[in-house]
């Protein structure tokens, strides 16, 4: 910080917050014309215009303040693919990638406190060269479900709460949404992807992409983080 009054961000910073925003160089600098002095060090921004820009490029301001970007840690390890390259995803995935593991990384946190132990076995985790017929089994196993469950849903909708009912008492978070975090300007696309599910040992969380229709259901837990 050069003043109280001017704040020195590291051009590192200022470079990845604008790769993160996957938001064109020109309509940054349209919004925020002395940018570039700012990236040179020629001009330090205000608190207020670092905090305006943080929020126009959809990252958090105490990002702003580190001396190098933060690693994509959530990102490298649930998108490993050939080659361990990371493919191109949107930035609302992205921030919901990261919201997801925050709350992950909370409830985690606080089960281990509590004294919870790990909650799946290591025979449903080597799954090797199992085929899906075996992986049914073992899951419908740690499930407690019988072969004929579905008898007692009257539709899917009835199969889906019974089958989330199911996971939530055996540990296994279930969230939904079709925006990011509660921006209903920022909707998912389902043609993206339609959920994922973030691992851990004794809080592991699915998250369930709804379309647009679906937006405003209430989500477990939101308000703690």
């Amino acid at each position: 910080m050069t003043n109280s009054n001017r704040i020195e961000v590291a051009e590192e910073i200022y470079i990845w917050a604008i790769e993160e925003s996957q938001k064109d160089f020109e309509e940054i600098k349209s919004r925020f014309n002395k940018i570039e002095a700012w990236m040179s060090h020629e001009l330090f921004p205000t608190y207020r215009q670092l905090e305006g820009l943080a929020n126009f490029l959809k990252v958090p301001l105490g990002y702003m303040f580190l001396n190098k970007p933060p690693k994509n840690d959530i990102i490298e390890s649930e998108f490993r693919t050939i080659g361990n390259k990371i493919p191109d995803i949107s930035k609302e995935l992205k921030d919901t990638l990261y919201s997801i593991g925050r709350k992950k990384d909370w409830l985690s946190e606080y089960r281990r406190e509590k004294g919870w132990e790990k909650l799946v076995s290591d025979k449903l985790l080597d799954l090797g060269n199992k085929n899906i017929y075996t992986i049914g089994i073992l899951a419908k196993e740690f499930l407690q479900l019988d072969e004929f469950w579905y008898r007692e849903c009257k539709n899917s909708k009835d199969a889906f709460v019974y089958l989330r009912k199911k996971l939530e008492t055996s540990g296994i978070t279930v969230m939904q949404n079709g925006v990011v975090g509660s921006d209903n300007n920022r909707k998912l696309d389902i043609d993206e992807f339609r959920g994922f599910l973030l691992y851990d040992e004794i809080a592991p969380i699915i998250f369930i992409t709804l379309t647009p229709i679906f937006c405003r259901e209430y989500i477990e837990f939101e308000s703690f983080i």
